[in-house]
């Protein structure tokens, strides 16, 4: 009799493993490909935004760059165009105001006042809405004012 329970319980005990195996196997490979095609999708998400926040970060850093780049040269070019103004106007001996940070301030080159000192005639200096007629001291000692 034991040997009949053996042989009939062996049967039983393969078949149950086998059973639970097979059952594993199929829970296992469904759970596997859902898992593989769900963790795909997450990834390829994740992909696409940081592709996107990439290309956008370097679009604005670009657009940020170039409009530093027009701001240095528009200051360059102001900057020269002021020097150049400045130098006409000294070259044409005429008082030339300059205006910065609520201070008016007039510009004279020294060399007109040099060449209106020795033809000793008064030239008039506006500062901060004063006017005043200057003359050379030489001219004053020698009497020789021209009006």
């Amino acid at each position: 009799m034991k040997s009949k329970k053996t042989a009939s319980n062996k049967p039983d005990v393969f078949s149950k493993v086998e059973k639970e195996q097979k059952t594993k196997d199929k829970k296992v490979s469904k759970f596997d490909g859902r898992t593989f095609k769900f963790l795909a999708i997450i990834f390829g998400i994740l992909f696409v935004v940081a592709f996107v926040y990439i290309l956008v970060s370097n679009y604005q850093q670009g657009i940020v760059q170039e409009q530093q780049e027009i701001y240095i040269a528009g200051a360059q070019q102001g900057s020269q165009e002021t020097v150049l103004y400045l130098l006409q106007q000294g070259s044409q001996c005429t008082p030339t105001p300059i205006v910065g940070q609520n201070t008016t301030m007039t510009m004279l080159p020294l060399e007109c006042v040099y060449l209106q000192a020795t033809t000793c005639e008064p030239f008039p200096l506006t500062f901060a809405n004063q006017t005043v007629n200057m003359i050379a001291v030489e001219c004053l000692q020698q009497g020789q004012p021209q009006q």
